[in-house]
């Protein structure tokens, strides 16, 4: 049901994010962050969010300001979705579609996107 999908989804995602980040391990959310605002090791950090939109926007500053790259940014986006087959629009986000290409997009994919208010 709900929950294999569920978990199917999140083990596909882990084994994206392993192909990039060797390092990475499920469910650690340690800080990184020096008390100077710089990664210690940017090169092994990657960083997953998802909330509201301003909020996603304030920590992907963050953590650019610290020295974290575009490319090991993830963001999960909302939208209302009715029909999960990119059939209705309502979860279209510019060209791309939450249900169907998401909820999980790079950063890079989308930064430009975000850029656009209430898209």
């Amino acid at each position: 049901g709900t929950t294999q999908h569920a978990q199917n989804h999140h083990q596909s995602f882990d084994k994206r994010l392993k192909w990039r980040h060797k390092s990475f391990e499920h469910g650690t959310h340690t800080p990184h962050v020096n008390h100077g605002h710089h990664l210690r090791n940017a090169a092994a950090t990657g960083l997953i969010c998802c909330g509201p939109e301003p909020m996603m926007l304030a920590v992907v500053r963050r953590a650019r300001m610290a020295g974290l790259s575009t490319s090991d940014i993830y963001l999960s986006m909302e939208r209302n979705m009715s029909c999960a087959a990119r059939l209705c629009g309502l979860c279209q986000f510019g060209p791309e579609f939450i249900c169907r290409d998401g909820p999980v997009f790079a950063y890079d994919r989308i930064a430009k996107l975000l850029e656009i208010r209430h898209l």
